[in-house]
């Protein structure tokens, strides 16, 4: 589909739906919904740097 194979935001996005699978399977709790807005927001603040880098 990309070119290349994988693109790092697909990577990205293959993780983090398998994270989200897997605490969906734990049950989700405050702890856990935390630490998921956080990696997605790292994730998001990352793809934002590489889209800036071309300007």
């Amino acid at each position: 589909m990309s070119k290349g194979g994988f693109g790092g935001r697909d990577n990205n996005l293959i993780l983090l739906i398998l994270l989200l699978l897997l605490l969906a399977d734990n049950g989700f709790e405050e702890d856990n919904l935390l630490l998921i807005i956080l990696l997605i927001l790292l994730l998001s603040e990352n793809n934002f740097g590489i889209r800036t880098e071309a300007d």
